[in-house]
């Protein structure tokens, strides 16, 4: 026997009620019928009940959105129903854990709405569930807008970071042999970022297409809010001492190897061969990272080191590139050094990390504690078991070592305030909810930034 479709369900074609209302105390009756039939041992739904229901809705859109005992539009209704139902299950408060995210407190780049990582489950089965139930009542064409402008995080970062090798390219084309001309260009570019103007308009669009794009743009929302605070952790302070001497040796070194010349930016070393590798010539290695940091290694941690920094190097580039070949030849020697100096940066540093993330396992107590012994890089290559937060700062200043070894930190930097601002952005226009003016407005705020950067390089030029 089939069950007869309910009025406030979401459906494949609850799309087509258009504006069409009802009273919430017949959503209420019908809640505390379907409790009475399954026998739940759930608390009695009245208005009360729905009340956190209603005030996260009203959170997501930042303003009043009527009286829950007047009449009220379907796709209200509907949407109060299927967040509520899905939130008296067991496991983590789905409530609390789609609530906006605060930057520099409750935002975190451990959220995700996607991923099957250990670390992960909890949080990102419970989001799958939110999105699926959320889908089905949604128009095609909708859906197909949705997954256009606000795709999976990893994907929607990479996309940022494609747009902003077009953006810059006239720029770099103009001063690419001009450093202190670029980091300017740069750093007028971050203005123009971060005073573009986002100014969505008012309107009625119904609630559960406002709320499943929130929720797809959670993930992003959550990175942006704290991408700050892991740029100025994954900064370096401490003076970085220029090592030509020591670079020129392990050169040398690895010549005598390989048997010819090589180049301290020359890729030749691979994730399997890391360890042998570098296993001939420690003291080489641990010389120029002590030189480079100021820091001293104790000899009986070298072997611990080498594990390490082959972790730092993996995520560096196989993993963040999704390349999966360990035995390409991918890192340099200056990549190399600087992974040790970064893991002894961050870990003289000893900076806790702790994950905001509801139901989260617990995590490591520092960020280099996150390279647990047992996380080798061969279970690494199958989930992600490394918190994001410690993998960014560490491959951060990973970044930051490589660069001043090739003297352009502060190009580095400049760059990374540009991306960073684009990114928060991007996480601006999102906030809007709305799907057609996120379109609009990605599109006009690319074309914006490609523009001023032709400007700029053409203002060159004519000078």
């Amino acid at each position: 026997m089939h069950s007869q479709k309910s009025l406030f369900d979401l459906t494949s074609d609850a799309y087509l009620d258009g504006d069409k209302s009802a009273m919430t105390r017949d959503l209420i009756e019908e809640l505390q019928n379907e409790r009475n039939t399954n026998d739940s041992d759930g608390p009695q739904v009245t208005f009360g009940t729905l009340e956190a229901t209603w005030l996260r809705l009203e959170s997501i859109m930042g303003q009043k959105i009527g009286n829950l005992r007047d009449s009220l539009p379907l796709s209200t209704l509907r949407t109060i129903k299927t967040l509520y139902r899905l939130s008296q299950r067991e496991g983590i408060n789905l409530l609390k854990h789609i609530a906006p995210p605060i930057p520099g407190k409750t935002a975190t780049v451990e959220f995700r709405s996607f991923g099957n990582a250990a670390s992960y489950d909890e949080g990102s089965n419970a989001m799958r569930d939110l999105l699926r139930a959320f889908e089905v009542g949604l128009h095609p064409r909708l859906l197909g807008a949705v997954e256009w402008c606000l795709p999976r995080r990893d994907e929607l970062l990479d996309g940022i970071a494609s747009q902003d090798n077009a953006i810059l390219f006239p720029i770099r084309q103009r001063f690419g042999h001009d450093d202190s001309a670029l980091i300017a260009a740069y750093r007028e570019m971050t203005e123009v970022v971060e005073s573009f103007p986002v100014q969505p308009v008012a309107n009625s669009l119904p609630m559960n297409e406002v709320f499943y794009t929130y929720v797809r743009s959670l993930e992003l929302q959550h990175w942006a809010g704290e991408l700050p605070d892991l740029n100025r952790r994954m900064r370096v302070s401490a003076q970085i001492d220029p090592i030509p001497g020591e670079l020129e040796a392990l050169c040398a070194e690895f010549g005598s190897y390989f048997g010819g010349r090589v180049a301290a930016s020359q890729p030749m070393i691979s994730i399997t061969g890391f360890r042998e590798i570098v296993g001939k010539v420690p003291e080489s290695f641990v010389k120029a990272a002590e030189r480079a940091t100021g820091l001293t290694i104790k000899r009986k941690r070298i072997t611990g080191l080498v594990e390490q920094a082959r972790k730092v190097l993996y995520t560096y580039k196989v993993h963040s590139h999704r390349w999966e070949q360990l035995d390409t030849p991918l890192f340099s020697i200056i990549e190399c050094v600087a992974a040790f100096c970064s893991i002894l940066y961050q870990g003289q540093l000893g900076e806790p990390y702790e994950r905001r993330y509801t139901g989260a396992q617990s995590g490591p107590k520092t960020v280099v504690g996150a390279l647990e012994p047992e996380k080798n890089v061969e279970k690494l290559v199958v989930k992600d078991l490394i918190p994001m937060g410690p993998l960014l700062i560490l491959q951060g200043t990973l970044a930051e070592y490589c660069a001043a070894f090739e003297g352009t930190l502060d190009r580095l930097r400049a760059y990374r305030a540009f991306n960073s601002a684009r990114i928060q952005k991007v996480a601006e226009i999102f906030r809007s909810n709305d799907i057609a003016f996120i379109a609009q407005s990605l599109e006009i705020f690319g074309k914006s930034c490609l523009y001023k950067a032709e400007e700029i390089a053409g203002l060159s030029v004519a000078d």
